[in-house]
């Protein structure tokens, strides 16, 4: 006898981004620390100041693109999943100033793009 599965539909508020993680955070947590290294080793392997890296760590200096190579080298990762992080980061932050929420117009369309079409956004 064939068996069918109930359809669920999973809905999220499009405005939650998920937990804020610092890339410092991460590094740190996920990194450094089950790796058994210490900022001035790691700094030492990354070929940066400890106070570059420790900055990163805190959270006072943001991932550049140079610093995301050299992440992703030495922890063999990829530059993109350091600057994703950064951005996300970026992201949370920037809402957070905002009230955390995204502004809509009556209509639920995102402010200035009202009829826009893929030729105004320079898509064919």
């Amino acid at each position: 006898m064939p068996t069918r599965s109930a359809s669920k539909t999973i809905t999220r508020d499009p405005s939650w981004l998920g937990p804020a993680v610092s890339p410092g955070e991460m590094l740190l947590e996920e990194f450094i620390k089950p790796l058994g290294l210490r900022q001035t080793d790691a700094a030492r392997q990354l070929g940066i100041s400890l106070n570059r890296l420790n900055q990163v760590v805190r959270g006072r200096r943001r991932i550049t693109a140079d610093t995301a190579i050299r992440l992703s080298v030495l922890l063999q990762t990829s530059p993109q999943f350091w600057m994703r992080l950064q951005a996300d980061w970026d992201l949370h932050q920037a809402l957070a100033a905002r009230g955390g929420t995204r502004r809509r117009t009556e209509s639920g369309e995102a402010p200035g793009w009202q009829g826009a079409t893929n030729e105004h956004i320079g898509y064919r």
